[in-house]
Order: C-alpha cells, then sequence, then structure tokens
C-alpha cells in the first residue's frame, strides 16, 4: 500500500516565512533529492555525455564540471532513446576518445583567451577532422563571482560548438584537466 501525499496550500507570504529542511545534496550545487533535471539542446553536442558523467559523479561520490557529490548515491540511468548497442558505442567511445593522444590534442575552437576578451585569441579559422570545446571547470563558480564571464563563455562555447556542427564534427567525448581547471569536449567526424 502506498502512502497518501499530502497537498498543503500555502500562501506566498507564508510561503516566504515557512522553514523547510535543506534537501540532501546528490550533485552540489545542481541536483538534490526530490528535484529534476532536464539538459536540452542541438543533437550532437553531448547531452548525454553530460548526463553520464553526471550519474557517474553522482554514483561514485565524486565531481563533474566543478560539482561534487559528497557521498556515493545509488544511480539509475533511463534514457528513452538510445539502443544498447549505442549506449554501449557511446561509453566505449567516450573511454577511448579520453585516451586518444590526436584529440586530447586537438585545436581548441574557443580558447579562453576568447571568453576572457583576449584580442590574441587563437581560435583556428579552419574546423578540422577533429577539434575541441573548452568550458570552465565550474560554471557555477564562475556564475557567481563573474556573471559577465560565463555569459561570454556560453557565448563563444555555442559558437564554438555551430562551427562544429558546421564542419560535421560530433561529440565524441569529454576530459577534464584538473590543473587548468578546465573541461574540454573532444569531437571528431563520425566514425
Amino acid at each position: 500500500m502506498m502512502d497518501k501525499t499530502t497537498l498543503t496550500l500555502l500562501s506566498a507570504t507564508d510561503l516566504a516565512t515557512a522553514a523547510f529542511p535543506v534537501p540532501e545534496a546528490i550533485l552540489a550545487p545542481i541536483l538534490s533529492r526530490g528535484s529534476q533535471c532536464l539538459l536540452y539542446g542541438l543533437p550532437g553536442v553531448g547531452k548525454s555525455l553530460v548526463a553520464l558523467g553526471i550519474a557517474h559523479a553522482a554514483a561514485t561520490g565524486g565531481s563533474f564540471l566543478g560539482w561534487h557529490a559528497p557521498r556515493p548515491h545509488r544511480v539509475l540511468y533511463l534514457d528513452g532513446y538510445t539502443a544498447p548497442s549505442e549506449m554501449q558505442r557511446r561509453l566505449a567511445e567516450t573511454h577511448k576518445a579520453g585516451s586518444t593522444p590526436a584529440l586530447r590534442e586537438a585545436p581548441i575552437l574557443n580558447p579562453d583567451t576568447e571568453a576572457a576578451g583576449d584580442v590574441g585569441s587563437v581560435a583556428p579559422q579552419h574546423v578540422g577532422e577533429v577539434a575541441r570545446v573548452e568550458v570552465p571547470a565550474d560554471i557555477t563558480e564562475l556564475q557567481r563571482d563573474n556573471p559577465r564571464l560565463a555569459a561570454r563563455w556560453r557565448q563563444t562555447t555555442r559558437r564554438a560548438f555551430h562551427r562544429a556542427r558546421d564542419a560535421g564534427l560530433v561529440v565524441q567525448g569529454f576530459v577534464v584537466d584538473d590543473c587548468a581547471k578546465r573541461g574540454y569536449y573532444l569531437l571528431s567526424r563520425p566514425t
């Protein structure tokens, strides 16, 4: 037998002053017990890879993109459209991409100097067979500490993904450089 859920109605004033328990963090600060999350974006930009990174960090008590799980959690990863063989391929490709020097050393389509507004940006004019899209390791901290820079990162990242898509590249993996405090989407042409 299931427990009945009680619906409580509160006025705006009562809601503003009510004391609620702080929900347990699963992946702070973006995901807590009882919350819901939706990833959206163009095909091939890496939504599934981000979801897998989030699931892995939550399951292991680890970190991903600057978000931290305070302890390991039980995780159920649901994917309503990807065939099991495709998910298996994505996991294998993600591992392979992170261990492939050509992808780890690929040109960066949006170097951090571009986001910082540095006129000496070295973004390549031509998109080759492989590329990386750089992202800050902790966008939440950056949004809090420097909203203007976070907005520039969002713009340069969006432009880089559009350039990569137009060149026929798709996300093959994601790696984090803890020393540089940067993450990199690894992109190449589909095989």
